[in-house]
């Protein structure tokens, strides 16, 4: 009785902790074609502006050298903190200073715009950054889960 005992409790771990040990769902985002689309469906993203390598560094402090894709657009309208990225890391290595640089970017956001400009703020707040894999994205949208939509519908 113990022997079988202690192999459903073991069974049971095995189960439990592989489950939570990896979040990835084995799916490839195309990065390029989500951030077509969501220029392309989203009337706020078709005025936004699309972030190069320099903003990339500048805004996030993310290092091109990091990433193997990314797509990102921001506001450039200074009352508006509406703000796209996806990014795809080189390595679990880089995804972790990705993840990172994208939480300090949207904590200073929010910390900017929560005396300023308090529906700004709400907006931030209902927003999240999510991750799969060697994958995290931010959307900062009113539209943000038809942009998580977008890029779902991209996954192989």
């Amino acid at each position: 009785m113990k022997k079988f005992l202690c192999a459903v409790v073991s069974m049971v771990f095995i189960f439990v902790f592989s489950g939570c040990s990896n979040n990835y769902s084995g799916k490839k985002y195309d990065i390029q074609k989500t951030g077509t689309e969501i220029v392309a469906q989203i009337e706020s993203a078709s005025h936004m502006t699309q972030v190069n390598d320099d903003i990339l560094m500048s805004f996030y402090g993310i290092d091109k050298a990091d990433v193997n894709d990314y797509f990102a657009l921001i506001s450039t309208d200074s009352t508006k903190q509406d703000e796209v990225i996806i990014a795809e890391a080189k390595d679990s290595q880089s995804f972790e200073k990705i993840k990172e640089k994208i939480q300090t970017r949207y904590d200073s956001k929010y910390a900017q715009t929560k005396d300023y400009l308090p529906e700004e703020a709400k907006l931030i707040e209902e927003c999240k950054i999510e991750t799969d894999g060697n994958y995290v994205w931010m959307f900062i949208s009113a539209d943000a889960e038809k942009m998580k939509e977008i890029l779902l519908s991209t996954a192989e």
